[in-house]
């Protein structure tokens, strides 16, 4: 993954993939990818890799300005260019290149060639020898051009350009996994070029054979190109690193093409960025501009950021909060190119709420369970993967039996156990919960599924009084008091207490259950317990009086998950 600064923006390139994001005339980020024949960037042959980045990063800046759309937004003191622009008919960029490169040119003119020629001939004309005044010449040469690149600092655009090319640095780093002290890096293109050119100057200083014109042009291009090869294979040695000797060789060049970037100009850097994964991850994405509205590009990076500056790193979390924004699914995420405003508007608003840590099922209200989708709100608790297993250890047990049996869902919640056990066997399900809302939500998601089962309002076993039942379920609230406060904000914040709060100890209910469950359940009924990942010895204990063949099983994590006991 490499990254390339153009005008008002930054380049990002990965095997076959280009995508280009840049600063519109409106101030908005807009972009365009494209996708090219040959994997550059890819070539491994060393010293020949330095030569191909060299071309394809003066190839890339070309391709960037090809573009019609690529525009600029006009900064103070530019007015006199776009001026000029339009008496011409002619773009502010090409305007801004011209000027650049006639004053590029004359400075490099007089201060490369020029000056250092003129101090060539008199030190020679006053007899010192011909190596030590080339010496004298490479040194005067760097010196010169090192003062060129500084005053350079002091000009509005390239200062802009030298930040969006630490921002190019920055996400790169980022893809990789890798904390950058500064905005620096090693194998940056500006870097690489800047080295190259000065230890150019330097060498092809010595080249003083008196040669045909002609000759000595290709032995000076033969020298610069091995020295921009030996430059890159060199500084390759210091990418990503951050100890000393690494600082010494890359920063100081490094700060002649860097700035820190501003937010907006990051942004850009992370939308090319992640428009080039896109393309990496699929063969079949659409490339080119992000078309009417908003590129897609742009917002799937805003919104990666910003989970990430929230404290969110699970790299699923930004698919499933645009897919649920758009009802999509997830797998058609990463093959958008653009959105409409009202789409943008719909993920922004989620990701407004994802930020103060609301769990996406709180969100859009729903939560998949099961393979089905189920209706959850602030009155129930978002249901987890690990009680799927919960689910699946019922089901197993229930198809062990002949007739249809009778199963209890105790302190149900959402449903979604006694909902899926209902679907899922010959069953007569009845499902019970201390809360009147939970018990909305239940039989609001029994019906959005067309189950059969029947909900009673009951503080534990009090609303039961002759039921006997082949299996009892629970997955009751089992976290200590004292660890609630300690809970993540998803949980302590969104979920409510009651599902929560397991007592003291976190094993109130399993003891209330140990108590009672045996008897609502018929003989050698089964007992089905989900509980902590720390709770199984304690959990055991309290059923060893009533019940037998007690096992815990595992969950996905390999954590103590789930309780099966038989009633003695």
């Amino acid at each position: 993954m490499k990254s390339f600064p153009v005008i008002n923006g930054s380049a990002i390139a990965e095997g076959k993939s280009r995508a280009i994001a840049w600063v519109n005339s409106k101030g908005k980020i807009d972009l365009f990818s494209f996708k090219d024949k040959k994997a550059f960037l890819r070539a491994k042959i060393p010293f020949l890799r330095g030569i191909a980045f060299l071309i394809f990063g003066i190839y890339i800046f070309v391709a960037s300005l090809s573009r019609s759309q690529f525009e600029r937004k006009t900064g103070k003191g530019e007015e006199f260019e776009e001026k000029i622009a339009k008496k011409l008919k002619v773009s502010p960029i090409v305007v801004t290149l011209t000027i650049s490169g006639v004053i590029g040119a004359l400075v490099g003119f007089f201060g490369l060639i020029l000056i250092p020629y003129f101090f060539f001939s008199m030190l020679l004309d006053r007899g010192l020898d011909l190596y030590l005044v080339a010496f004298i010449m490479a040194l005067l040469r760097v010196g010169l051009l090192i003062l060129i690149l500084l005053s350079l600092r002091f000009v509005p655009s390239m200062r802009q350009l030298y930040r969006n090319n630490a921002a190019g640095n920055l996400a790169v780093a980022s893809h990789e996994g890798k904390r950058l002290d500064s905005c620096y890096l090693s194998t940056n293109f500006l870097n690489f070029v800047v080295w190259g050119f000065i230890l150019s100057f330097f060498v092809v200083s010595f080249v003083v054979a008196e040669i045909n014109f002609f000759f000595k042009f290709l032995i000076n291009l033969a020298v610069i190109l091995g020295i921009f090869s030996l430059v890159y294979e060199f500084l390759m040695l210091f990418e990503f690193k951050n100890n000393l000797f690494a600082k010494i060789v890359v920063n100081p060049v490094a700060y002649l093409t860097c700035e820190m970037p501003t937010q907006t100009e990051r942004e850009t850097a992370f939308s090319a960025l992640s428009e080039v994964v896109l393309m990496e991850e699929n063969e079949d994405r659409i490339v080119g501009s992000g078309g009417i509205g908003v590129a897609f590009s742009v917002a799937y990076s805003e919104v990666k950021q910003r989970l990430l500056a929230a404290g969110i790193s699970e790299p699923a979390e930004a698919d499933w909060l645009i897919a649920s924004a758009l009802s999509i699914g997830r797998g058609e995420v990463k093959m958008l190119t653009s959105l409409t405003a009202e789409q943008y508007k719909k993920i922004k608003n989620a990701l407004a709420k994802r930020e103060k840590r609301m769990p996406i099922s709180k969100i859009f209200n729903f939560a998949c369970f099961y393979g089905r989708n189920y209706y959850v709100d602030k009155n129930v608790l978002s249901p987890r993967q690990e009680t799927e297993l919960v689910a699946e250890e019922t089901i197993k047990e229930a198809k062990k039996l002949m007739d249809q049996p009778k199963i209890l869902d105790l302190m149900t919640g959402s449903g979604v156990i006694a909902i899926t056990i209902a679907l899922e066997t010959n069953s007569t399900v009845f499902a019970s919960d201390i809360s009147k809302a939970a018990l909305e939500v239940a039989k609001k998601n029994a019906k959005a599924n067309s189950a059969k089962v029947k909900f009673v309002e009951s503080d534990m076993f009090k609303g039961f009084k002759r039921e006997k039942f082949d299996i009892i379920v629970s997955n009751p609230p089992y976290i200590a008091s004292k660890k609630i406060l300690a809970l993540d904000d998803e949980v302590k914040k969104y979920d409510p207490l009651i599902s929560l709060d397991g007592g003291e100890d976190g094993l109130y209910f399993y003891r209330e259950i140990a108590n009672l469950a045996p008897k609502f359940l018929k003989d050698g009924g089964e007992l089905i317990l989900e509980i902590g990942n720390t709770q199984g010895a304690s959990v055991k204990k309290l059923l060893q009086n009533n019940f037998k063949n007690i096992k815990i099983k595992k969950d996905y994590s390999g954590n103590d998950r789930i309780v099966v006991a038989t009633k003695k």
